[in-house]
């Protein structure tokens, strides 16, 4: 990013949040080049990101501790022998977790987990529940007073991923790890109306019965809709064509988007259970061509786009936990 746009996007992204994430940054790839920790980690990245949250009196989560996909770990990870990679991940958590303690405000410690096999994960001789109950407990060992959150994707859509990983909440909390939060990614326009929210009843039904069964607060982490969803037939839309939702007719997709964002958010913020509120991917980026399109707040200029104004205002002037 230039120098100048970084210091546009710096000010105006201030200027509306006071709660910010790092996208990926802080993943166990991004930062350990190899396994030891006071030769081969490149922290340049993560601190520089924390400083700024901390200097400017933001809050910044950890993205993310440890990833729950074997794919996404480097290939020296993959070459080591089972307890070679329970050792290397105990010491990761540890020393991120050690480094940034009292300076973010939570850790997103283990992130999209239920898709993987339960058996040997991540590579290790551990069942899924097991390894992961060790990573909260090794946490929680290093920093009592931190927050750690077990975060998701597609429990608001699909009862397939929903049940699962409440059931392994469960076993992980049975097995003495500390759960602090429940974390959601919230990614829309999937299921079941593509490039639209799910209806209101079943996004009650599932945040409530998430809630129900941890007994946990819970934070909307990664929360955005794109009408570009895949390269599949189907799977983009115009945005500049009229839509139509629940009845009413939106003059573009782009004036639907606006309103999606506004109206889950405060469907959220009416839940006491729900701690915070993100928005993923806020700025257009074209060069980032593995994330879904136009997403953002802002333009690829971080100049506000033309159906995000309203809703950047209100963020400007709001006042509550959102």
């Amino acid at each position: 990013m230039p120098e100048d746009i970084s210091r546009k996007y710096k000010s105006e992204t201030l200027k509306y949040f006071n709660n910010f994430g790092m996208e990926g940054t802080g993943m166990f790839a991004m930062i350990a080049k190899g396994p030891n920790i006071e030769s081969d980690y490149n922290w340049e990245n993560t601190d520089l990101l924390i400083e700024h949250a901390n200097h400017n009196g933001a809050q910044i989560h950890f993205n993310t501790v440890i990833t729950g996909h074997i794919d996404i770990f480097p290939q020296w990870y993959k070459d080591l022998d089972p307890e070679q990679k329970l050792k290397v991940l105990e010491n990761h958590v540890k020393a991120v977790v050690g480094r940034y303690k009292g300076k973010v405000n939570f850790f997103k410690l283990v992130n999209e987990a239920v898709r993987e096999p339960d058996e040997k994960y991540l590579g290790t001789n551990l069942n899924k529940a097991e390894l992961i109950a060790d990573i909260f407990k090794w946490a929680v060992e290093t920093y009592q007073e931190g927050r750690y959150m077990f975060n998701e994707f597609g429990c608001l859509i699909r009862d397939e991923i929903r049940e699962p990983f409440l059931k392994l909440v469960d076993d992980v909390t049975k097995l003495g790890g500390r759960i602090d939060v429940i974390g959601e990614q919230a990614h829309s326009g999937y299921h079941p109306r593509p490039f639209f929210l799910p209806p209101d009843e079943q996004l009650n039904k599932a945040l409530d019965g998430i809630h129900t069964r941890t007994r946990l607060p819970m934070m909307i982490t990664e929360f955005d809709m794109s009408p570009k969803n895949g390269n599949y037939e189907g799977g983009s839309i115009d945005p500049n064509k009229p839509v139509t939702c629940d009845g009413i007719t939106y003059s573009t997709w782009f004036d639907y988007q606006s309103y999606a964002y506004n109206h889950m958010r405060e469907l959220c913020g009416s839940k006491d259970y729900i701690e915070e509120f993100y928005y993923w991917g806020i700025i257009d980026d074209p060069t980032i061509t593995w994330e879904r399109e136009n997403t953002g707040l802002f333009d690829e200029n971080i100049e506000p786009k033309k159906n995000m104004i309203r809703l950047l205002l209100s963020l400007e002037k709001r006042e509550g936990k959102y």
